[in-house]
């Protein structure tokens, strides 16, 4: 396995040999006809072990910001994110469908639907997000006017904390399941999603980051797993009192998705509305309306007319098709870009 890097030139070489340790190989190599140097570390094998050793030669080679060519240790540790990830998605909606499903709510397909067509981060906001929670904190730190706060837009820190602790959260997480079901993935959601994204899109990372990763998914999976045994237990033993809740919870969630989507197909409406308005201001200014006519004239005039011909006929010949493919070879050809390059190197536009 190998991290490969470029570097604009061998300024760094020495420094980079410095680095060295036990298992770890440098190659140093070059582009003929350039300054470019490619640093390669690599290890004979494929193991956790070496995907640590080149991370380590990673964070101190990312100092000097060359741009990472490849990088095996950030790819090792993806790969072994990634079935975690994935049993964490499937465990978390096999979790969710059961607490849905029992709730006996004629909504419960609908919500299952929706759950089905959200990313994991719209998943999270929908689980963990209280907006009545945010509408509230918006409301104490910019009040509108009516509010109880209006007038009172200077505060302290202490005072928005204290205001912030007499504040009910409930999120549909806790109404669904119990305010500490899976408490890892309470707490440190946005850290999942992070590491999700990162490994989804194959971002470098480094060993502490696959770590922390790998060992709060394996604590998160496993909490989901007792969860999921604990919710049958719970329904079987209060059954109708748990029914009620979630059904509740399904309906409230449904509620918000449909006001959103109002408030969405409005805040739409409303910028058309407003594009159409000025559009129309524009189209009785004067100056727009004498410019409009002035095109008009021109496109009418018989000279525009007969240079419109002619450009369609200039178009048609063979040797003007040879030129704009001539010219087209040209601007692709390595030597013309540098020409370009250097030309705007010797006169600089001020």
């Amino acid at each position: 396995m190998k991290n490969e890097y470029l570097f604009q030139s061998d300024e760094h070489k020495t420094a980079l040999k410095s680095y060295i340790e036990n298992g770890v190989n440098l190659e140093i190599s070059g582009i003929s006809g350039t300054l470019v140097m490619i640093a390669t570390f690599s290890c004979a094998r494929v193991s956790e072990g070496n995907a640590g050793k080149l991370s380590a030669m990673h964070s101190l080679v990312m100092q000097y910001a060359p741009t990472v060519l490849v990088c095996d240790s950030s790819e090792y540790y993806n790969k072994k994110l990634f079935p975690l990830l994935n049993d964490f998605e499937r465990k978390l909606r096999k979790l969710l469908y059961i607490a849905v499903t029992v709730s006996e709510n004629l909504s419960a397909e609908v919500f299952i639907e929706k759950l089905e067509e959200k990313d994991l981060g719209t998943v999270f906001e929908m689980l963990f997000i209280s907006k009545d929670f945010i509408s509230k904190i918006k409301n104490r730190v910019n009040p509108s006017k009516g509010s109880g706060f209006y007038g009172k837009d200077k505060y302290t820190k202490v005072e928005i904390q204290k205001y912030i602790t007499t504040i009910e959260e409930n999120t549909v997480w806790t109404e669904i399941l119990r305010a500490n079901a899976v408490p890892s993935l309470v707490l440190k959601f946005r850290d999942i999603q992070l590491y999700r994204n990162n490994v989804m899109h194959a971002h470098n990372i480094d060993t502490k980051t696959y770590k922390v990763a790998r060992s709060l998914l394996k604590e998160v999976n496993d909490e989901i797993d007792a969860e999921t045994k604990n919710m049958t237990a719970i329904v079987e033993k209060h059954s109708s009192e748990v029914k009620e809740k979630i059904g509740k919870a399904i309906s409230s969630v449904l509620a918000a998705e449909a006001l959103s989507d109002v408030e969405r197909q409005f805040e739409f409406s409303q910028q058309n509305i407003v594009t159409q308005e000025l559009q129309r201001q524009r189209e009785s200014l004067p100056w727009y309306i004498e410019h409009q006519e002035l095109q008009r004239k021109l496109e009418e005039s018989p000279y525009y007319i007969a240079a419109q011909v002619l450009e369609q006929k200039l178009e048609s010949l063979p040797w003007y098709i040879e030129h704009q493919e001539l010219q087209r070879k040209l601007e692709e050809s390595p030597w013309y870009s540098a020409i370009r390059e250097l030309q705007g190197q010797l006169y600089p536009v001020k």
